[in-house]
């Protein structure tokens, strides 16, 4: 047993006594494309204990194949989740506002959710893998969105300094122009311009929970592989599980730790319980070493993860972890795999119980692009602004200090007052561009209170001196 396997061992020990109540329905251990005839007896014998099934657009009435699937799976005691087809086939838009996208959720919530919600077997459903990268922005959109946040035209012009005299004008190429002439291109219009795309994704999002949760109220939801980090802000509180899937040799190469920071992004402070997609390593690429995915397992329970979900079946077999379909020896040959001894210790050792208890926070704000793939920036929405931040911090601190982990901050995050800031040490705030007024405030009495108890007020507040929000400022 490496090193970190035995620090999670030692601390599952310590928190053994204080299980969290996601044990309802977790850990969550499978593999992604393992599914038709025989898989379920595949994921048994290998010890995972769940089974991802993907149901395809095109589905059959009452859902023969996926049912038989699921009974398969509940006869080896194992759990499954339920993909949902939530890419349409034909020209749908990926857009909340599209009404067609809207109709197709409702069909598939009655004919999906409402047939197999039932099922004993079935722990949870997963929507729409890589959303993200299928979202269709458009003008008429970004209009929308402006007059739902100003209401009057005359109040944008005033906010962008700009001279539209009808709403129709503005479009995303005109909110980029208008600030060329800004330090660093970006003004008012460039981040409203991000905001918009940021709230289209949780748009969706929420379109799909809402339809899925007036069919079950109850069942889990996850937000399915998310693989760009400013996504993962972007869920909304009807779900669950989140499933971030940043693969290692796409995003910054990371062979020691598979981007685990991108499990603390999603966690938002402990908002949302996280399953972490892990690329599987095949040997000859850059990111393989023989002892790679056993060190990423360990990372993900370390940083919080409640189940992993390893990407994908053709990558085991290839890497050697599984014996190919047509091997001879059979359920042997599972059972002795070196996948299955890879999952039945982490099983057994309960890793997936460990609890973060991180002692700094980074806020995090979608904005700038940080790190880029071609003309893909994965942090933030607006291109060509401060490259190398805040992938160069976070990539750092990704596997925490000699302190402890580290958190990360969403706007959402600061709102909830279940989120006690309280717990960090210091909460650094890089290129934070925008902020509401109530995650002001909120972070201006975390100041004040991290004063020495019957000290006076800081002289001046970090966050907010002379807005008057906080009791130190009030004092003045």
């Amino acid at each position: 047993m490496n090193r970190l396997a035995t620090l999670i061992a030692a601390t599952v020990a310590i928190l053994a006594s204080c299980a969290l109540s996601w044990a309802q329905s977790g850990p969550f251990v499978f593999v992604y494309g393992l599914q038709g005839d025989g898989a379920a007896q595949v994921a048994s014998a290998v010890g995972l204990n769940t089974l991802y099934l993907e149901v395809p657009p095109r589905y059959d009435s009452g859902l023969p194949d996926i049912r038989s699937q699921i009974a398969a799976a509940e006869r080896t005691g194992l759990k499954v989740i339920v993909a949902l087809p939530t890419i349409p086939p034909g020209p749908v838009a990926i857009a909340a506002d599209d009404p067609d996208l809207a109709a197709y959720a409702w069909k598939t919530a009655q004919q999906v959710v409402s047939v197999l919600k039932n099922e004993p077997a079935v722990g949870g459903w997963a929507i729409g893998d890589y959303l993200d990268s299928r979202l269709q922005e458009t003008d008429r959109g970004f209009r929308q969105y402006l007059q739902r946040q100003y209401g009057l035209l005359e109040a944008l012009n005033a906010a962008w300094g700009g001279n539209f005299g009808d709403w129709t004008q503005i479009t995303t190429q005109e909110a980029t122009t208008l600030d060329d002439e800004q330090p660093f291109g970006v003004g008012r219009p460039s981040i409203d311009l991000a905001d918009y795309r940021h709230q289209a994704l949780a748009g969706v999002l929420s379109l799909w929970a809402q339809q899925v949760r007036s069919v079950d109220p109850d069942t889990p939801l996850f937000a399915g592989r998310i693989g760009l980090y400013y996504s993962l802000s972007a869920v909304p509180d009807s779900y669950d599980f989140v499933m971030p899937a940043m693969a290692p040799d796409v995003l910054e190469p990371d062979k020691l730790a598979h981007n685990v920071h991108a499990i603390d992004i999603a966690r938002q402070a402990g908002r949302f319980q996280v399953v972490r997609a892990l690329w599987v390593p095949v040997p000859g690429e850059p990111i393989y070493s023989k002892d790679a995915l056993q060190r990423w397992i360990n990372q993900a329970a370390l940083h919080g993860a409640v189940g992993i979900g390893l990407d994908n079946y053709g990558r085991l077999v290839a890497s050697g972890l599984l014996p190919g379909p047509d091997d001879e020896e059979g359920p042997a040959a599972l059972a002795d795999s070196k996948l299955a001894q890879i999952i039945h210790p982490a099983l057994n050792r309960h890793i997936f119980t460990v609890t973060p208890k991180p002692v700094a926070a980074f806020l995090y704000e979608p904005y700038a692009e940080g790190y880029r793939v071609g003309d893909l920036s994965v942090y933030g929405y607006i291109a060509d602004f401060s490259e190398g931040e805040p992938n160069g911090l976070f990539n750092v601190f990704r596997c925490g200090s000699r302190f402890g982990l580290v958190d990360y901050l969403t706007v959402a995050a600061l709102e909830d007052p279940e989120v006690d800031l309280q717990q960090y040490s210091f909460i650094a705030a890089p290129l934070a561009l925008d902020l509401p007024l109530q995650a002001v405030s909120r972070l201006c009495e975390y100041d004040c209170v991290r004063a020495a108890p019957g000290s006076a007020c800081p002289a001046s507040c970090s966050f907010c001196s002379g807005l008057n929000k906080c009791r130190c400022c009030k004092k003045k």
